[in-house]
């Protein structure tokens, strides 16, 4: 292989699974794209990190597994939203190493034009013991690693060009911003909709701090009645909730008891004034005529609820987390209003039907034909 990429998911989350991963991977020097379960095990500045992927990871991820000539697999069922749509589609020139403990799994892809070349039905630490006992010579991928920190560098830059053209890059500075300010030990939750994309597009883990999201279920109101699973798994940690203004009001009354039992919380309410992941995908395929999404929902004034149930509350523009940052109290249990602008959106994304690594908005054709060393489906 000239191109590797190791595709890592929750799968190697055991203490055992993980160092083995981390062992095999430094010593191979192998560029490391994690799936979102598994993104918090892999701090920013790691030297092998390329970025999240998939159909709402980061272009730079994308690229770089789109373009591989060898994915190695571990611990992950590589669900449609990794692989995109259609799965054949996804990193088409490769061949596909896959560690998986559940057989169906790995068998799925036959039968999506996308067959696993070397299929390996094991835990991740049973694979990596059986690959220590063997010698391999440790090849040089010096011009791949450099190729993909050309892609970070070179679309970061132009992601944030359009995320401000589309009036969305506020949105993304937050989460930048929050992330350095958000302790090492904590605990982040995210709910679904938009927040999720943007925090794994944004968001920079360290030290001990661990995500949790319940992922493919997708389950608008999960955040908060997980916080409280979160809180009696692991006592004393502070929690950060990031949830929509509709997933809000899937668990509200969930607040008196997380007002009881959880004692350091931050629940961060983005408010948009709708549901503006279904906004987006109507914007995609029916023209922006928005229906159950937009003027016919109605939510409740945040700062009444929060009173009522006597807890602390603070409603800031997004633009404006600088001085809520300086003012907020450390501990206690604290609700906060962000408002957003309605038109913010997820750059960049997938549009079902695309191939993974061509997000809208799209690229232009000259950048992004330099950025294929595949044939391009364009």
């Amino acid at each position: 292989a000239k191109r590797p990429v190791a595709i890592v998911g929750s799968g190697i989350r055991s203490e055992i699974s993980r160092d083995l991963t981390y062992d095999f991977i430094h010593e191979f020097k192998i560029p490391v794209a994690p799936t979102w379960g598994a993104v918090d095990l892999f701090k920013s500045d790691s030297e092998q990190l390329v970025s999240t992927f998939g159909t709402h990871g980061q272009r730079a991820g994308n690229f770089a597994v789109q373009n591989a000539d060898l994915i190695i697999a571990l611990g992950t069922r590589l669900d449609t939203k990794a692989t995109g749509s259609p799965v054949s589609s996804f990193a088409r020139n490769a061949k596909v190493i896959m560690v998986d403990v559940d057989k169906a799994e790995i068998e799925k892809f036959k039968y999506f034009g996308r067959p696993i070349d070397l299929s390996v039905c094991s835990t991740v630490e049973g694979f990596l013991r059986a690959i220590r006992t063997r010698s391999f010579p440790i090849p040089s991928f010096e011009e791949w690693t450099k190729q993909i920190k050309i892609w970070k560098n070179q679309l970061c830059s132009v992601d944030k060009e359009m995320r401000i053209k589309a009036n969305s890059g506020e949105v993304y500075d937050f989460f930048e911003k929050i992330s350095s300010c958000i302790g090492s030990d904590e605990v982040i939750l995210t709910d679904t909709g938009c927040s999720l994309p943007w925090l794994m597009q944004a968001f920079h883990f360290k030290g001990q701090q661990r995500f949790f999201h319940d992922f493919n279920n997708t389950a608008m109101g999960w955040c908060l009645p997980a916080a409280l699973g979160v809180n009696f798994g692991s006592p004393g940690r502070k929690i950060t909730c990031f949830i929509g203004d509709g997933s809000f009001m899937m668990s509200i009354q969930e607040l008196s008891v997380v007002k009881n039992y959880v004692p350091d919380i931050d629940i961060y309410i983005l408010n948009n004034f709708g549901y503006s992941m279904i906004k987006q995908t109507q914007d995609q395929w029916f023209d922006g005529h928005y229906f159950a999404s937009d003027d016919d929902l109605n939510f409740p004034d945040f700062r009444s609820i929060a009173s009522a149930s006597e807890i602390h509350f603070d409603s800031f523009d997004v633009k404006d987390l600088d001085a809520h940052i300086k003012s907020k109290p450390r501990k206690g249990v604290n609700l906060f209003e962000v408002k957003i602008p309605e038109d913010a959106r997820v750059i960049p994304q997938v549009k079902f039907g695309r191939p993974n690594e061509d997000m809208e908005p799209l690229l232009p054709n000259a950048l992004f034909d330099d950025c294929m060393l595949i044939r391009s489906m364009r």
